[in-house]
């Protein structure tokens, strides 16, 4: 699964990560997110580990992506 979470603020890109945690409550996720910033991605990655996921961060041309992975605390 991937969203494109590059043109979204901080605000926006945390309701978009807990609705997709949210309804994958329980399962094992591989969800790739883009966005804008190395900040967002940090930020992105430390809410996602609220959830039990494992987040990483790769930077591509222009953006970074952030890789959660594993199953999902119920958030």
């Amino acid at each position: 699964m991937t969203l494109d979470a590059r043109g979204l603020g901080s605000r926006e890109l945390f309701v978009k990560l807990k609705e997709l945690l949210s309804s994958q409550c329980g399962r094992d996720v591989f969800i790739e997110v883009m966005v804008a910033s190395y900040q967002d991605a940090r930020q992105g990655r430390a809410f996602v580990s609220m959830s039990g996921c494992r987040a990483d961060i790769q930077e591509k041309e222009g953006y970074y992506v952030l890789l959660i992975s594993g199953n999902v605390c119920c958030i």
